[in-house]
């Protein structure tokens, strides 16, 4: 049987005392992210979807840029300290567009609906903006 967690708790107070680091991003400031790659794919995002809105926030507790449609979530470009993650919603709802540049992208580490790259990966920005165009229409 697997034991239960503990509830963290809510109070700001309490996680300061327990030594619990708090995160805060600040509206409107680029996150900052081990590679240039964070920037290039945020760069390649707002340039082929128009559709979509990005800020800057938390996804999966790592500092990056959340683009929504309509309010609803649809890709984030996050990085970590030993990857930068592209997440695309569209790519886990679609089977062919994860196929097909599964092949295109060789550098990339695939997961459902994410794909994570080294930070000194190099991109083919033409296949991303496919990628992404794909993501768009879809």
């Amino acid at each position: 049987m697997i034991p239960k967690r503990k509830a963290t708790p809510a109070n700001r107070q309490t996680r300061r005392a327990q030594g619990i680091k708090l995160v805060k991003v600040k509206g409107g400031k680029p996150p900052s992210g081990p590679s240039p790659l964070l920037a290039i794919l945020k760069r390649v995002i707002e340039a082929n979807d128009d559709s979509v809105a990005g800020t800057a926030g938390l996804m999966m507790g790592e500092k990056g840029w959340l683009f929504h449609c309509e309010g609803k979530f649809k890709y984030a470009v996050v990085a970590g300290k030993t990857r930068v993650t592209l997440h695309a919603l569209p790519m886990y709802e679609n089977q062919s567009i994860h196929r097909t540049f599964q092949k295109l992208i060789s550098n990339g580490d695939f997961g459902k609906g994410c794909i994570r790259f080294k930070p000194d990966a190099t991109l083919d920005e033409v296949v991303i903006a496919r990628f992404i165009r794909d993501c768009a229409a879809a």
